[in-house]
């Protein structure tokens, strides 16, 4: 209900505000490493209202990407079965992807002009490339 009459209050009840994307991406099986999949290809479309920095925007998704590559293919999360607690909470395990695990990323932006989100028209992009990509190489196994 708060939500709903702010909407009302800054006039885009009924209109959407949040930024929108949607991911594809294509995995592969090195036949000699059955166990390991690659994401071979990722295209990331977002919608994020104008862009101001095409540059900037464009860097920022392929960074979102590669984190939800990483996120999708190198982490686990274990869990102690007993209470329910997450036992690798912290940066130690974290993995990141390096250069060879990285292939090609295509960005592209569905820009749109809107002023009624605000006076610059503008939507977050902050991690909004890693979001839908986490499921994306476990739906894009053969």
């Amino acid at each position: 209900m708060q939500a709903e009459s702010f909407l009302s209050a800054c006039g885009t009840a009924g209109h959407p505000v949040k930024s929108a994307h949607a991911d594809a991406a294509d995995v592969a099986r090195e036949p000699e490493r059955v166990a390991t999949p690659r994401v071979t290809w990722v295209m990331s479309a977002v919608a994020v209202g104008r862009i101001p920095n095409t540059k900037t925007g464009h860097s920022q998704i392929m960074a979102g990407v590669v984190w939800g590559i990483g996120m999708a293919l190198h982490e686990e999360t274990v869990m102690d079965q007993r209470f329910g607690r997450i036992m690798n909470a912290n940066i130690a395990e974290y993995h990141n992807p390096v250069n060879a695990d990285i292939h090609d990323i295509d960005v592209i932006f569905v820009e749109e002009q809107d002023e009624r989100i605000n006076k610059l028209g503008v939507m977050g992009r902050g991690e909004i490339g890693m979001v839908g990509l986490r499921p994306s190489p476990a739906a894009s196994l053969p």
